[in-house]
């Protein structure tokens, strides 16, 4: 079996620190996790800037790559900076400049409330709300969930395609509403 670390902010996503995995290509075991309900992992494996600590070298994310029984491997990604905290104040002011609101709650949660102008992309759906996104690239996103976790997995998940832009909505929802209207029921 190979033991597969991810990095804290996608611990946030899966509830683990890692995955074990049987032996293989690195494109086969990103599909299996696709399979296992764990699309976005899959996706992260095999983004352009993805790169595993493979025991103490670095190495590009082949989907190729042969990974042995017994390895352990770690996904590196790219470190967020602080200025990729929005405040809720900070969020508006870059909407009134034209960027695009993306929340990545599930559908059923989108529909309860949201914040006016906000698109409905779940973090379910990556890989795909990433094409999506990068074919509409002309508009910087911002992330936006209920409580700023799940915006953090999707930031990372966007740098790792090859982008820098890009921001989440520190405490989400929940920090919004606490100076702001959102559409429909309050965010609990």
């Amino acid at each position: 079996m190979i033991r597969l670390r991810w990095p804290e902010e996608l611990v946030r996503l899966t509830g683990a620190e890692c995955v074990w995995l049987p032996p293989g290509r690195l494109g086969e075991l990103a599909g299996g996790l696709r399979a296992a309900g764990l699309g976005p992992l899959g996706a992260a494996l095999l983004a352009p800037r993805a790169r595993l600590a493979l025991g103490a070298e670095i190495v590009d994310a082949d989907p190729d790559l042969e990974l042995p029984d017994g390895a352990e491997v770690a996904l590196q990604v790219p470190p967020l900076r602080p200025e990729d905290h929005l405040t809720p104040e900070a969020c508006r002011e870059c909407l009134e400049r034209g960027a695009r609101l993306v929340d990545v709650r599930e559908a059923e949660e989108f529909a309860l409330g949201r914040i006016a102008g906000a698109e409905s992309r779940p973090l379910s759906g990556f890989p795909e709300v990433i094409r999506d996104l990068l074919a509409g690239a002309d508009r910087e996103p911002i992330f936006v969930c209920r409580s700023g976790t799940r915006t953090i997995c999707a930031l990372v998940l966007y740098r790792l395609w090859g982008r820098d832009d890009g921001k989440h909505l520190a405490g989400g929802l929940k920090a919004w509403q606490a100076l702001y209207p959102i559409e429909g029921l309050p965010v609990a």
